[in-house]
């Protein structure tokens, strides 16, 4: 079964202005009672999570609302879309999957709207 892609029709770009990321697996540290910590890794998947944001409008919202509702099955399905390669300077298409929670709107008049989630990136 293949996993569900990034509807073309939404901004195939985020805002780098606003864009974030952290390791999404840190490791997991020890404290010794003598000596320094010990640390290792929490998992082998390679991963990251990012904080994006994306200016759209109105129906671009809806149909965000429609994907992440319906082919995320409420944001529980991993999915396919354009995330950013630092390396690369540019987009590349990955492997993702949003935080649990649906995307926060927010209104920026003239009928656009501020997109901000947190999705977790698979490489």
């Amino acid at each position: 079964m293949s996993l569900p892609v990034w509807p073309a029709a939404l901004p195939q770009e985020y805002a780098q202005e606003q864009y974030s990321r952290a390791a999404r697996f840190k490791p997991n540290t020890t404290e010794m009672e003598d000596g320094p910590v010990t640390s290792r890794r929490q998992s082998r998947i390679k991963a990251r999570r990012e904080a994006v944001y994306w200016i759209m409008d109105g129906a671009q919202v809806e149909l965000l609302e429609t994907f992440f509702d319906d082919d995320l099955k409420s944001g529980a399905a991993r999915f396919t879309m354009p995330t950013f390669s630092p390396s690369a300077a540019s987009f590349t298409a990955r492997t993702c999957h949003f935080e649990g929670e649906r995307p926060d709107v927010t209104p920026l008049g003239g009928g656009n709207w501020g997109v901000s989630g947190k999705i977790t990136v698979y490489y």
